[in-house]
């Protein structure tokens, strides 16, 4: 065997080429158009509506085109760095029909209590682990949903993605991070406000989110320029770099 134990540690620096995250919000707000803002990105499209933007992109009408996709991506020579799935529910539902096709059923329910579920778990991850284990950057696009908790103080609504259940429990423990999209009028001089597209990093009782990799602040402002977007998160990523220097 090929293995061998390591002499140096890994550098502990998380890179924004890598970023995994699923960006959430309500329709229209410019979750594609922010996500347009990354380097070489290709978007695989399950879901039209990018008459507006300047992209390149693969529609996906199946779930036998997005594995097509992916082992395109993973086995040809090509300039695409940041890999967009928009969206993941419709995604997921690709899937799902594809295993219930699979399994000549109507519903994952008629193959058994279980079955259909774990089978299509199993192809879902199976699939989508191939880019979370290559070197581009991935973001998954998603809308936006709420749900009531119950708790012994009471009910607290939360806004949350639109994930399917199944889906929800692969990929919220793969993405480091969760970005929510959405309008917020904030304050720019003392009693002046306006409203501005915010994405939003900070957990709560009443959202979910969060950046694991803990280099982005709270909140950005968006732009509608994308790039504009995309210097912000690559100054985060990038001043880590000068803080481990001075920990050093």
């Amino acid at each position: 065997m090929g293995l061998k134990l390591p002499d140096e540690k890994t550098s502990g620096i998380v890179t924004l080429d890598e970023i995994r995250m699923l960006l959430y919000g309500p329709p229209k707000i410019g979750k594609t158009n922010l996500a347009s803002g990354f380097p070489d990105v290709l978007f695989l499209a399950t879901e039209k509506g990018y008459a507006s933007h300047k992209i390149y992109k693969i529609d996906i009408k199946s779930w036998l085109e997005f594995k097509e996709a992916v082992d395109l991506l993973l086995t040809k020579k090509h300039k695409y760095k940041t890999i967009v799935i928009d969206t993941v529910d419709i995604l997921f539902n690709q899937c799902e029909i594809y295993i219930c096709k699979k399994l000549n059923i109507v519903h994952l329910s008629d193959s058994g209590y279980g079955k259909g579920y774990d089978i299509i778990s199993k192809e879902f991850e199976k699939v989508v682990n191939k880019l979370f284990l290559s070197d581009y950057g991935l973001i998954f696009i998603s809308h936006t949903k709420i749900i009531e908790l119950v708790s012994r103080t009471g009910k607290t609504s939360k806004i949350v993605p639109t994930l399917a259940n199944t889906a929800r429990k692969i990929l919220i423990p793969k993405v480091s991070v969760i970005g929510y999209l959405d309008v917020k009028v904030i304050e720019i001089k003392p009693k002046k406000f306006v409203e501005r597209r915010v994405i939003s990093f900070k957990p709560s009782e009443i959202l979910e989110a969060g950046d694991r990799d803990g280099v982005l602040p709270e909140e950005i402002i968006t732009y509608k320029d994308a790039r504009k977007t995309y210097e912000i998160f690559k100054q985060a990523y990038s001043k880590q770099k000068g803080e481990q220097k001075m920990g050093d």
